[in-house]
């Protein structure tokens, strides 16, 4: 009876130590970075103190920068890291997901291309790249978007229809996270229309919202967020330049994964002790959301 009794206590504990390490989490940030050089060293340094899981990069420079990142990530980390960023994307505007996790598939779609793995969409202006990524067993997709601003916007709203059915085409709206810089505002920030600006639309996070994708931000809390702080701030010699609080940056998740959910936020005064203010780093603050997967 005591051998049977303590086998048991055996068996339950084992139990519980395999759900509680059943329990994965994954932490996305995506930042608008700003360049057409390398990777600032400030910024990289940001990256890491913050350990992240999976990195959606906009605006970001070179190649070799990234792939500095990537070896300093897989340093910390003590394991390779994963890095897409197609070369052939103009300098200006590079895209780059960067994953611990292994990358299972990737490509590209938009006017660019990327050997024999792009799909040409003539409406779209950026790329979108798109990637699976094995979380501990559990394939998420992920794509990465920086959409065209809405000086123009028929162009703007043909561009990110194109891109929703690419979306669709790919991944059904299901286990999908969809990240980076959409140009666009959002109607839950309740923020005024200035009129005449090229980021008075809400067209683009309109669109995510009518295919039941959750704002990740947005499922947490109500407060008055910015991102965007914008060039002539980016330039000046101090302030943090709030930009009259445009929020233009997200991750949003697919209805599926919305209950996966636990944390998000922007990070501002990124290194406040210092007095660095946020302008000295890029003209967009980061975004990040942290989601915690149960039993697959």
């Amino acid at each position: 009876m005591i051998k049977y009794f303590s086998l048991c206590i055996i068996i339950c504990c084992s139990f519980v130590s395999v759900t509680a390490s059943d329990q994965t989490e994954l932490s996305v940030l995506s930042w608008n970075v700003y360049t057409k050089k390398d990777i600032k060293e400030k910024i990289r340094n940001k990256i890491l103190s913050w350990k992240p899981d999976l990195i959606c990069l906009q605006e970001a420079g070179q190649k070799a920068g990234l792939e500095l990142l990537r070896a300093e990530l897989s340093a910390q980390s003590k394991q390779e890291w994963f890095l897409y960023a197609p070369s052939t994307q103009k300098t200006s505007y590079r895209q780059a997901i960067l994953s611990r996790y292994p990358l299972v598939s990737q490509q590209t779609f938009g006017r660019v291309t990327d050997e024999e793995k792009s799909q040409p969409v003539s409406a779209i202006t950026k790329a979108v790249l798109q990637v699976q990524v094995d979380v501990a067993g559990r394939l998420i997709h992920v794509f990465a978007i920086h959409a065209a601003t809405a000086k123009k916007s028929v162009a703007h709203d043909k561009e990110f229809a194109a891109i929703v059915k690419v979306i669709d085409a790919a991944s059904k709206h299901t286990k999908t996270l969809v990240i980076g810089d959409f140009n666009s505002r959002s109607r839950s920030d309740k923020e005024p229309s200035k009129g005449g600006t090229a980021y008075d639309t809400t067209h683009s996070t309109d669109a995510m919202l009518a295919k039941k994708y959750v704002d990740t931000l947005r499922a947490k809390y109500a407060y008055k967020a910015d991102t965007f702080i914008g060039t002539k701030m980016l330039k000046a010699k101090k302030g943090i330049g709030s930009n009259q609080g445009k929020r233009i940056d997200y991750i949003f998740c697919s209805a599926d994964l919305a209950q996966t959910v636990i944390d998000a936020g922007i990070y501002s005064q990124l290194n406040n002790q210092n007095k660095t203010q946020d302008n000295e780093f890029s003209d967009h603050r980061p975004v990040w959301t942290r989601f915690r997967f149960g039993h697959k």
